[in-house]
């Protein structure tokens, strides 16, 4: 079986990400989709984020709401340490999970920076990698040659950021509209 990783922090989930989703799923890309949150990613550290156990909530939500049994909430990561790292959430998965072949799933702007990670050459040289657009970054060709595993995918390009969705709310703004109604 293959399954896709959807790694993030989803604070909150926004339909961005379940457009991108149902285009992986309606693609068959992979045979299903696990919505992993990161309890504190490694680049997000200066910033407060919602509890852990309320973001897996409202994904829990979602995904009984959209009742599809290919979508899953992976929450290995809660129980390694922090900050989150990939390599360490994928080798966790491993041994939980011997025989299932994973992929992930990423936007652009995380692909290009993906050889800084932390053995993020082991990662990109050992999984396939799917990459959706994101405004402003594109895969460099010599990226690409360097780790035939990326594949951009032709996913839409939907504007909408959990970032954006916290500033609005900060500002009083209903952002109910770019947000799944759990």
């Amino acid at each position: 079986m293959e399954v896709g990783l959807y790694f993030g922090t989803f604070d909150p989930i926004h339909n961005g990400h379940l457009a991108l989703a149902g285009y992986v799923l309606g693609q068959q890309l992979v045979e299903e989709l696990w919505f992993v949150p990161s309890p504190q990613s490694p680049y997000k550290q200066d910033r407060l984020i919602a509890p852990a156990a309320d973001r897996c909530a409202a994904i829990r939500k979602v995904i009984d709401r959209l009742a599809d049994t290919r979508l899953a909430l992976c929450d290995v990561e809660l129980g390694l340490p922090t900050p989150s790292y990939t390599i360490c959430t994928l080798r966790e998965l491993h041994r939980r999970c011997p025989s299932v072949r994973f992929t992930l799933v990423m936007g652009a702007d995380s692909a290009v920076a993906l050889p800084q990670w932390r053995e993020g050459s082991t990662i990109a040289s050992s999984y396939r990698v799917l990459v959706y657009p994101r405004r402003g970054y594109s895969l460099p060709p010599s990226l690409l040659s360097q780790y035939p595993l990326l594949e951009a995918i032709d996913a839409p390009l939907v504007e909408i950021s959990s970032t954006a969705i916290r500033e609005g709310r900060a500002r009083g703004q209903n952002m109910d509209f770019y947000t799944p109604l759990v």
